[in-house]
């Protein structure tokens, strides 16, 4: 008989890490997380470690709502807000909110809390099984009144619909109704569902927990009592609020205090902010000042690329205070602040090909790309020896730039026709296709700095671009493209409910941003979605977050926050947005949940326009404005 394998050191410290993050995700309270903690460092059994960890889930950030495992505390607030919006909506009375409430409280597993929200709109449940709301009932019984009065149905139909109505409870019933009601009129169900808006109710709103308060003292208690008198393993794990972080270094101000900063770069351990008179370069650990750089010959820095590569990042100086005369590029080694070539570029009578705008020049890997009087240009990165030039259409100008590693999106203004975009193999200058970026047919981006036509590529890959019309009724919108150059989708700026990210969508200087060269942009593209911050239609501060399909320009999910953001960031897996009040909101890209809202201990209320980075660990912000009150960058952690 072979004896069974012990479990290995290994084996015990991965449970304890699952236990750890179970306590931080609310799933364990601190009673249980000891109990099982323990026992797992004595564990000698494989099955006693797995049967410790069987309701919980085996990575951080699971959002499924599987029978078996344990609620997470944000699943539980959620969960509380849903139920407030039932109760607003007129689907729950107020006793039955009352008992839902304290079934929220009591349940440990998923299992339990989706029979505390059964019917309930917000969690992951099937359309069909929600229940009514008023608003829907009566829009049916409406539509009935209408097909009355105009012969489509009889008085005795129309009462026996209406009788229906009046008791359907879930979404189930009101389809088979409208169902019915199409075959008696001989209108197609569908025509019906979109007239009478019959559709599952919005996603939840999201809301503090402090708004609501009732709610949640309700829950407390009840977590409380059941705490109190028993702490078996299906106690009910209080709300978790983990670590909180803090401020690990932060920058002197800035002297003078009136010079407004051009952007970010992020390079190995380092964080540089640039600002129109000096670049300077903190140690992202101790927030020492590594290297500065200094324009020359009061020139100052008047755009940037977006990005670096092999530690070299581009500047544009130029003489002129107003940004329109940007004519020397500079390529900057990240690691010592030295330069390591200059160039001139020829520039038109504005001083540059257009009006300075905030995308001049731009890397893609070893290849610097930039706009000059005849069009466009690329250099080698590190030799500045020419590898290709492109002349922008008759009549044209050069109008922006935009590199990344495989891609460089150049934009032509024309004054008789649409701007033309082009997108180019950057190592080559090869076209890959051409797209006119038209909103009527009589529009166009033209060679003035007067022009308030704005656009501006917000992704190469895909492709992005926010772009308006001109004239006094302009158009404003995001347009998505395929990789031939065809449009797939057009996704307004101004929506019945939102204006979307008027702060973050920067356009063509001077007008449409604080300063040239701002790079102050909180919104991002996740995989074939836009995430970006927006205001309630006619608002003026961003507190929600909305994602839109890049394929099509539908709504995907809006989240409400209870702040301003003043930034956000993202990568595959997070969208992060910071708040005016130091609080960093996690997202999922997926569908808007919030994983988690950590509070920055000593944080101060910031102006807007904040850079913010997701570093290893960390946080990055470069703040636009500096005072004494206000430090042009630091390290959260």
């Amino acid at each position: 008989m072979t004896d069974l394998p012990r479990a290995s050191h290994a084996d015990r410290q991965h449970t304890t890490d699952l236990l750890d993050i179970a306590l931080a995700e609310g799933r364990l309270d601190a009673a249980e997380h000891e109990t099982r903690t323990g026992t797992a460092e004595r564990a000698e059994d494989p099955q006693i470690l797995a049967g410790l960890v069987a309701d919980l889930p085996d990575r951080p950030g699971v959002r499924d709502w599987t029978n078996r495992l344990r609620v997470r505390a944000a699943d539980r607030r959620d969960a509380v807000t849903w139920l407030g919006d039932a109760l607003a909506d007129g689907v729950l009375t107020a006793g039955e909110h009352e008992r839902r409430l304290t079934r929220v409280a009591e349940a440990v597993t998923y299992r339990q809390l989706k029979k505390a929200m059964d019917g309930v709109a917000g969690p992951p449940f099937e359309r069909e099984l929600l229940f009514v709301t008023e608003a829907d009932r009566a829009r049916l019984a409406a539509r009935l009144d209408r097909d009355l009065a105009a012969g489509l149905i009889g008085s005795g139909d129309h009462a026996e619909l209406t009788a229906a109505v009046t008791g359907a409870s879930r979404y189930a019933d009101l389809d088979a109704i409208a169902a019915g009601l199409a075959a008696r009129t001989g209108t197609g169900r569908r025509a019906i569902l979109a007239d009478v808006a019959l559709a599952p109710p919005a996603p939840a709103r999201r809301k503090r927990p402090w708004r609501l308060a009732a709610a949640a003292a309700t829950v407390a208690a009840v977590v409380t009592a059941t705490v109190l008198v028993a702490r078996a393993p299906d106690a009910v794990p209080p709300t978790a609020t983990g670590r909180n972080l803090a401020i690990q270094w932060q920058a002197g101000p800035d002297r003078p205090s009136d010079v407004q900063a051009t952007g970010t770069w992020v390079h190995a351990d380092t964080l540089i902010r640039a600002r129109e008179d000096l670049v300077t370069a903190y140690d992202a650990a101790t927030g020492r000042q590594v290297w500065t750089f200094q324009p020359p010959d009061r020139q100052e820095v008047c755009t940037m690329s977006r990005g670096v590569s092999d530690g070299v990042g581009i500047l544009g100086l130029g003489a002129d205070k107003d940004g329109l005369i940007c004519d020397t590029l500079v390529a900057v080694d990240l690691t010592t602040g030295k330069t390591l070539w200059r160039r001139t570029r020829a520039v038109g009578e504005n001083g540059t090909s257009v009006a300075a705008v905030d995308d001049e020049v731009g890397i893609a890997r070893d290849t610097v790309v930039f706009k000059e009087g005849t069009g466009f240009a690329a250099v080698g990165l590190r030799d500045n020896k020419v590898r290709w030039r492109q002349a922008a259409p008759a009549t044209c100008a050069g109008y922006s730039v935009t590199a990344t590693d495989n891609d460089a999106v150049l934009i032509s203004a024309c004054p008789e026709a649409a701007a033309r975009l082009v997108m180019t193999d950057p190592a080559s200058g090869r076209v890959r296709f051409q797209v006119p970026l038209r909103m009527h047919p009589d529009d166009a981006l033209v060679n003035r700095a007067s022009n308030n036509k704005a656009t501006v590529v917000l992704s190469t890959t895909p492709l992005v671009v926010r772009t308006t019309d001109d004239g006094t009724r302009t158009a404003d919108a995001v347009l998505s493209f395929d990789a031939r150059g065809n449009r797939r989708a057009a996704i307004s700026l101004s929506q019945p409910d939102l204006d979307v990210g008027p702060a973050q969508i920067p356009g063509a200087y001077p007008g449409f941003i604080p300063y040239p060269g701002a790079r102050a942009r909180a919104l991002a593209v996740v995989g074939d979605t836009l995430i970006i911050p927006a205001r309630p239609a006619g608002g003026s501060e961003e507190t929600r977050v909305a994602a839109f399909s890049l394929a099509d320009g539908h709504r995907r999910w809006l989240t409400e926050l209870p702040e301003q953001i003043i930034g956000a960031a993202a990568d595959a897996n997070r969208f992060v947005a910071f708040s005016y009040l130091g609080i960093l909101h996690t997202l999922s890209p997926v569908d808007g949940t919030i994983v988690s809202e950590v509070p920055v201990d000593g944080w101060i209320n910031y102006p807007m326009h904040t850079d913010l980075r997701l570093l290893p660990g960390r946080y990055a912000v470069s703040n636009y404005h500096s005072t004494t009150e206000t430090p042009p960058a630091l390290m959260i952690g």
